[in-house]
């Protein structure tokens, strides 16, 4: 009975914390969280992300680290709390160490951490990542959330026409995202006058809107694009 008791204040506590998020209230999170005589992962997230919503990245991540040296290991729950506090301060590198991390610790990693990785480079204007980070998670058959694919497409743009074009070849057949890539790898490449590879793009291109607003914008204002 009392174990069960127990069990009841821990979810109280934890939906406490979690309310604190919502309400940017990091200090009575952590009170909350102090009243907690055996905190599980949910408790450790709820509290990190609290004080992550008030840009208290820096508590969120000690959290982490007292979280880190007891047992059991995280599980995934923390692993993304304490990535997407490393995303929110901008620390793109130690995203990526605790991406690592997560991975070397045998654990499946979902799209959500990746997501977190993906835009702490991104706020860090480290474009290069975001672009190998679509692709490992393609090679090992993670679910692309859009979130990783627009931080994908952002990044391609930064990247050049090169990148987009190869950013196009690697989202073909997902609907969802081949039209905005499309439209943007045409656009760079007519803007840095790479009229074959615009050339091929349209001739390659399965989308008909795209095809013909771009044969249409050609026709009336770049024609010698083709010439």
């Amino acid at each position: 009975m009392v174990a069960h008791e127990e069990i009841l204040d821990l979810a109280c506590l934890n939906c406490g914390i979690s309310s604190c998020e919502r309400g940017s209230r990091w200090q009575h999170a952590l009170v909350l969280f102090a009243k907690a005589q055996l905190p599980n992962d949910s408790t450790y997230s709820a509290a990190m992300l609290a004080c992550r919503k008030a840009n208290q990245w820096q508590v969120a991540l000690s959290l982490w680290t007292e979280r880190r040296a007891v047992s059991p290991a995280p599980t995934s729950i923390t692993w993304s709390a304490a990535v997407s506090t490393a995303e929110s301060g901008s620390q793109w590198q130690l995203a990526l160490f605790l991406l690592q991390e997560c991975g070397d610790s045998f654990l499946q990693v979902d799209g959500i951490i990746y997501s977190a990785a993906s835009s702490a480079c991104q706020k860090s204007h480290q474009w290069h990542w975001p672009l190998q980070l679509m692709q490992v998670m393609q090679c090992t058959n993670v679910e692309l959330p859009l979130v990783v694919e627009s931080v994908a497409l952002e990044a391609a743009v930064a990247g050049g026409w090169k990148a987009t074009v190869h950013l196009l070849d690697k989202m073909q057949g997902r609907a969802q995202s081949d039209g905005a890539v499309m439209a943007v790898a045409t656009a760079a490449c007519c803007q840095q006058q790479q009229h074959e590879q615009l050339r091929k793009l349209l001739d390659d291109s399965q989308d008909a809107t795209v095809k013909a607003l771009w044969h249409t914008r050609l026709f009336y204002e770049s024609r010698d694009c083709f010439c």
